[in-house]
């Protein structure tokens, strides 16, 4: 109730002193990131009314972490209709935490079939191969590449960037979101269609083209400025990995080329944060060959810009401030009990204290740990003992804050 009463009371300070200007959250104090999660919300991740009643997964997340979090991140996901998530949104808000809201355009092909949801689950996420394999096993008669493309739904880049009917959806979901905030004075952080330089998703990039993303995230903005909506910071979401899974043996049937995040940025003048998911071994069977740690990958040569890391690739794109918006990794891997996670882990967080744009500037200023378990991998924050401890010694950190900075 302390964390509730500190939170509602410095927002509504600042909305009394500034009651004519945007609220965006702005970056934390030099030498401060802050510290979000995602506390591993049932079906999809997307469904949050077990806050309102049950089993917490916001108090729980709070609890193995040893320190709470700051937002709490989930996903609204559009399958038949876009819905503000009324519900959701207060129930997060009830537990003391800034709501962090993923816009995932899913969508269901014309002809009915939820090829997303069937095989949602089912597949094994470490490459290409294992990703088919898995996918020919589960879901039968399905294409690979119909399972995550929308070139057939209402849902498409295209059509959100165009569609009439969509956008009377969306300005419903603004006009909602404007007279929630009336009542609440807690603002919105939001994402739009996350990680589209990949193809595990129905609008990445093998599926839809990178001008369509563009002009579709940066019309659901203007909608949201056209309502009067204020209360919303926006962020850019991209893969770390420029190289995605799929192409890694050479095998892919997609193009590495649509894989390069600054083809999707929609400009500084529509977004406020950039993000990226960094994920380490998520498949505990995997070969010890494929253990890579965090600092591996971000500092992984980038194929689009020589003489850059990948990450500094994607903090090239826009001065703005950085967040790490989904890591983990998994535990037991190989038989280990929880050893190389807690090594993976110290790597991480130095990582993200250190890692420096081409100027030599620290740019991470958030973090969001996704705190969930796959298919074969053990990704929560508990899932040894080890490396709960390991996590909880990293996070107690006072460079790690849970208290936000609004401008």
């Amino acid at each position: 109730m302390k964390l509730v009463s500190l939170v509602l009371g410095s927002l509504l300070l600042f909305v009394l002193l500034n009651p004519a200007n945007a609220i965006k959250l702005a970056p934390p104090k030099e030498g401060q990131i802050y510290f979000g999660v995602f506390p591993g919300f049932v079906d999809e991740d997307q469904v949050v009314a077990a806050e309102s009643g049950g089993q917490s997964k916001i108090k729980h997340a709070d609890l193995i972490a040893g320190k709470p979090a700051m937002w709490s991140y989930f996903s609204n996901n559009w399958v038949s209709d876009i819905i503000y998530p009324k519900a959701d949104i207060q129930a997060i808000i009830n537990k003391g935490k800034i709501p962090f809201v993923r816009l995932m355009p899913m969508g269901i092909p014309k002809d009915g079939v939820d090829r997303y949801a069937i095989c949602r689950g089912k597949i094994h996420w470490g490459s290409f191969q294992q990703a088919n394999q898995s996918y020919l096993k589960n879901c039968q008669n399905l294409d690979l590449k119909s399972l995550y493309t929308t070139n057939s739904v209402k849902y498409s880049l295209s059509n959100i960037a165009h569609s009439k009917v969509i956008e009377a959806q969306l300005r419903a979901w603004a006009d909602q979101a404007k007279a929630h905030y009336q009542q609440t004075k807690i603002p919105l952080l939001i994402d739009f269609a996350v990680e589209m330089n990949g193809w595990w998703f129905p609008w990445g990039g093998a599926h839809q083209k990178p001008a369509d993303y563009k002009a579709a995230y940066q019309r659901i903005i203007q909608i949201f400025r056209e309502q009067g909506v204020k209360h919303v910071t926006w962020f850019f979401h991209a893969d770390i990995s420029e190289i995605p899974y799929a192409d890694e043996q050479g095998s892919s049937p997609f193009k590495s080329a649509v894989f390069n995040p600054a083809l999707y940025y929609p400009g500084d003048n529509y977004i406020d944060w950039l993000g990226f998911s960094l994920y380490g071994q998520n498949d505990k069977t995997a070969g010890a060959d494929q253990w890579k740690l965090f600092s591996d990958i971000a500092n992984a040569d980038s194929i689009y810009s020589k003489g850059k890391s990948q990450f500094q690739q994607l903090a090239s794109l826009s001065q703005k401030p950085i967040a790490l918006l989904e890591f983990a990794v998994t535990d037991g891997h190989m038989g280990d009990k929880g050893m190389k996670k807690a090594q993976w882990l110290l790597d991480a967080f130095k990582s993200i204290k250190i890692l420096k744009d081409a100027s030599g500037k620290p740019r991470i200023k958030a973090i969001n740990y996704w705190n969930e378990s796959w298919e074969n991998a053990e990704m929560t924050i508990d899932s040894s003992p080890v490396a709960q401890q390991q996590f909880r010694s990293l996070i107690a950190d006072p460079t790690f804050i849970n208290q936000a900075n609004w401008r």
